[in-house]
């Protein structure tokens, strides 16, 4: 998904924050539902991954868990134009390629290798 200009117009998947009292499957489903419209995954995995990052100054910028999430190749999307400004399905090589962070790089292989153990 490519967010909106406001947010930096760059490429990434879709992301989100643990609200207090929710458990991290369910902040990963809340997200599909928000970020993608939708509410029906075929699979959730375990946990893959979750480390810190930095911000550009070095400052401490957050934590990342990352999982990989199958939904159905029909699955109608409905962006959030207030997030997104527009979404592509692609496979996992051509996504890569369009990813500016590290850390997303880090997490999209993480997935990759995921998929293909499957």
């Amino acid at each position: 998904m490519k967010r909106v200009p406001k947010d930096g117009g760059f490429w990434q998947a879709i992301t989100g924050t643990v609200e207090p009292g929710e458990e991290i499957l369910d902040t990963v489903k809340r997200e599909l539902v928000e970020e993608a419209g939708i509410s029906e995954p075929m699979y959730i995995s375990a946990k893959l991954a979750e480390y810190e990052w930095f911000n550009s100054k070095g400052g401490y910028g957050g934590r990342d868990t990352i999982f990989a999430v199958e939904v159905s190749p029909i699955a109608e999307v409905v962006i959030s134009i207030d997030e997104h400004s527009e979404y592509k399905w692609l496979q996992i090589e051509d996504a890569l390629a369009l990813l500016k962070f590290d850390g997303n790089k880090k997490s999209m292989q993480l997935v990759l290798e995921h998929a293909n153990s499957r």
